[in-house]
């Protein structure tokens, strides 16, 4: 039931939102979807919802989403200018700029030192869970006893792959079936921390 206020509540203050963002009285706001002054009060005071069909109606009329109005998406404009993940707002425009799926980013805090130059403890990183298949040398984020960590990895021309930190001693050759028992959590896109205090 809770959840079903929450939604009656959000669709109720984005829709008086909409409105007043284009300006509109509510006599003006429903004419425009074919509605009644009167149902739009009852809508915008949260104490009725219109069927999904008037909903999706009411978006196509005045250029939004029905996330927007069921309160999934916090833009009116019909995209998100930023996407959360965990603490970090990360720029939509910029990520697809980069050929970034936002449903296939998370969030991995850095445990260990192994690659403190590139990636600092406790840093926040952002992976691309979609690439868990090392191809090209780059960093990914893998499962080693249980915890994420950091690791460069290779896939060389013998289709074995080299595994390493930053530091040359600690690489590993390994085959693609010894490869096939590493968890590929995703490969390194970016990082932030926290300044020190």
């Amino acid at each position: 039931m809770r959840q079903a206020e929450d939604i009656t509540n959000r669709f109720a203050k984005n829709l008086h939102k909409l409105r007043l963002s284009k300006g509109l009285n509510q006599s003006q706001f429903a004419a425009g979807f074919g509605a009644k002054q009167n149902a739009l009060s009852l809508y915008e005071s949260g104490e009725r919802v219109p069927p999904l069909k008037t909903i999706e109606h009411i978006a196509r009329t005045y250029g939004t989403t029905v996330s927007f109005l069921l309160g999934e998406s916090e833009s009116p404009d019909g995209e998100d200018s930023f996407h959360y993940i965990g603490e970090l707002g990360l720029n939509v425009a910029e990520l697809k700029s980069r050929g970034l799926n936002i449903s296939d980013l998370g969030l991995v805090t850095a445990g260990g030192d192994e690659m403190k130059d590139v990636i600092p403890r406790d840093s926040m990183v952002l992976i691309d869970k979609s690439k868990t298949k090392p191809i090209s040398k780059s960093i990914y984020a893998i499962e080693w006893d249980g915890a994420p960590t950091f690791r460069y990895i290779q896939k060389e021309l013998n289709g074995s792959f080299t595994v390493g930190s930053e530091q040359d001693e600690n690489k590993l050759n390994l085959t693609a079936e010894e490869m096939s028992d590493i968890t590929v959590l995703g490969k390194f896109v970016g990082l932030w921390r926290w300044a020190g205090n």
